[in-house]
Formats: structure tokens, C-alpha cells, sequence
């Protein structure tokens, strides 16, 4: 079964601009790809450091058919948001510090969230559960788009009924917010070691909430990989006990169905 990857980061000089070629990352990815299977990766653009200030640029200049790319907007920059997206993005990347205030996040974003609404593009969201009202209130700023919140919502609290954890379930009741399944090597006080078995109880809090239409898979390379193995990355079923069918979807099929609505920026077709 061919998957989808929710969370990717490709960066120039690899992530923390250590890597000892340009494009190395990109490279490795494509192995990783023909490797696990995966027929199309969502690249999440970040620009918040200084060694990935043109993240935005590269990714347009290296951008392949089987790429779906989020633009990296900064919510804290005082100068006016981008009024638009730009056609080889499907949608935009955003990392609110904590305790962000909605209304200013709102506000700043306004005339681009009109846009994302209007194109139902992606809004990519990676924040803690201190700001599960800015998420909600994103979702509802334009109900057309998908609104993906990374990483399960990096909650802190280790138990499945913690503050933190109800926070993140508590947004389901915004039909077009997703979660991904990704980057749970970074949940809880110290994170999280394969094969996380300590976040059953709350995946399936997230179940129950979400359910299996509203939950995609995510690897979160090139930074899992200071952590995990990208085989480790790939393997979380077991954590979701899901029939084929229901699995199929977190796998690939509900992102499928959300990129089907987006405008395509590239011809169909894969590498």
C-alpha cells in the first residue's frame, strides 16, 4: 500500500544546516520514498532560524511532482502578511510561539486566510496545546480548509486524561482540523522512545475523538532522525490496533481526500 507522508522538512544543507552536502536530505528522501513506499510527501517550509531563512526559495527551486508544498509564514513578523499564496505551495506552515493570542494570530493572517479558505488550501499548525483556542479559532477562519496540527498537538502531560491531552481532543469538534500522526519521539515531559507504547491511551482518545477519517501519518524527517530510524518513524500501527481499512486511511487516504480539493500546483503524476 502506497502511503502518504503527512510531516516532511527538506532543507538545503539538512536539518540544522550540518549536512555535508547541499540536497542531501532531498536525496536521502527520494530512497526513503522508493524504500517505504511512499507515493507523496507534504513538505512543511520552515524559516524560523537563521541557517533555513530561504527554506521557502529552495523548495520552490527543487520541487517534484511527488512534493505538495506548505510556505513557512512567520505569525510574529510586524510587517503585513503575504496577501496571497504562491502557486507552488498548497497551502501555508505556521509555528505560533505558546500562549499566541488567536486575535493577533487572526488578525495578522486575515486577508491570507480568506485565500486558504477560498482555495481550501492547507494550514499546517505545529504548537502545544496551549494553543488549542488559536487552532479552533483557525478552523473556523476558513471552514473550507484543512487545518493539520503536528505532532498529535505535542502534548506535555504523559497521561491520556492530562490538561494538556484534553486540550488536543477537545478540537475535534472542528470537522476540518486533522491531527498527525508524527513526531512522537517529541511527546511527554522527556519524549518518547519506540515502539511508544506509553501513548495507547491517548491515540485512542484521538480515535474516539477524531477517528481514523481525521488522523494522518507523518514522519517528521528529517529531525526524527536525531531520534529514531525512519523504519521506526513508519512503524506506529500496532500503536491504533485499526482494521486494513481504517489504517489505509491514516496511511495515506485521508490525505489523499484533503489534496484532492486543494489546487494542485503541479501536473498529476508521480516519480
Amino acid at each position: 500500500m502506497a502511503m502518504i507522508d503527512s510531516h516532511i522538512h527538506l532543507f538545503e544543507h539538512g536539518f540544522g544546516g550540518t549536512a555535508p552536502a547541499a540536497d542531501h536530505d532531498l536525496a536521502g528522501y527520494r530512497e526513503l520514498r522508493r524504500r517505504h513506499d511512499i507515493d507523496t510527501a507534504v513538505v512543511v517550509g520552515y524559516q524560523g532560524e537563521p541557517w533555513c531563512r530561504t527554506n521557502n526559495d529552495y523548495l520552490r527551486r527543487v520541487r517534484e511532482p511527488w512534493m505538495r508544498l506548505l510556505a513557512y509564514v512567520d505569525v510574529a513578523d510586524p510587517a503585513p502578511a503575504p496577501a496571497a499564496v504562491d502557486p507552488a505551495f498548497d497551502g501555508i506552515a505556521i509555528y505560533p510561539p505558546d500562549g499566541a493570542d488567536p486575535r493577533h494570530v487572526a488578525a495578522r493572517l486575515a486577508g491570507l486566510l480568506e485565500v486558504v479558505d477560498a482555495e481550501r488550501l492547507i494550514v499546517s499548525i505545529n504548537t502545544g496545546p496551549g494553543n488549542a483556542d488559536l487552532v479552533t479559532a483557525l478552523a473556523r477562519a476558513c471552514p473550507r480548509a484543512t487545518v493539520l496540527w503536528s505532532h498529535l498537538g505535542l502534548p506535555a502531560g504523559r497521561e491520556s486524561g492530562s490538561r494538556s491531552r484534553r486540550a488536543v481532543v477537545a478540537t475535534a469538534e472542528s470537522p476540518n482540523v486533522m491531527v498527525k500522526l508524527s513526531g512522537l519521539y517529541a511527546l511527554g515531559v522527556t519524549g518518547s522512545s519506540h515502539p511508544h507504547e506509553e501513548l495507547r491511551p491517548y491515540l485512542g482518545a484521538l480515535l474516539r475523538s477524531f477517528g481514523p477519517e481525521r488522523i494522518a501519518w507523518g514522519s517528521d524527517f528529517a529531525p526524527c532522525l536525531e531520534h529514531q530510524t525512519f523504519a521506526q518513524a513508519v512503524d506506529v500501527r500496532h500503536l491504533l490496533d485499526l482494521p486494513d481499512r481504517d489504517w489505509a486511511l491514516v496511511a495515506g487516504g485521508n490525505l489523499a481526500r484533503v489534496l484532492r480539493s486543494v489546487r494542485n500546483p503541479v501536473e498529476e503524476g508521480h516519480s
